[in-house]
């Protein structure tokens, strides 16, 4: 999930939470980091993908991870998405700024 825009990830996390039944869960492992590291990686994609725009279509290459706060997975991204709960089972962020579990139920 970490190689999509959260405009992208939103509309993937739609499609599976109509899979689930009512109490349905959802578990996600993700790469996860903090606010500031998530918004340096929203810019350098940016910036290589920019200098690449003259040389490539989009979508002809993977340039880098896309990963999201913490706070933007649990709300926008699973809450927005349906879910009506989410629970952070695990939090590396902070220890290791490489990810969490959240379960989220339907």
């Amino acid at each position: 999930m970490h190689h999509l825009w959260p405009e992208e990830k939103i509309n993937v996390n739609r499609g599976i939470h109509r899979a689930f039944v009512p109490g349905g869960s959802y578990i996600e492992t993700d790469f996860i980091v903090g606010a500031i590291l998530a918004e340096q990686y929203r810019r350098r994609y940016e910036a290589i993908t920019t200098a690449l725009s003259n040389e490539a279509a989009a979508g002809e290459y993977h340039v880098t991870d896309i990963p999201c706060a913490l706070e933007v997975q649990k709300k926008k991204l699973l809450r927005d998405a349906g879910y009506s709960s989410v629970e952070v089972l695990d939090d590396c962020t902070e220890a290791h700024g490489s990810g969490a579990i959240l379960q989220a139920r339907k």
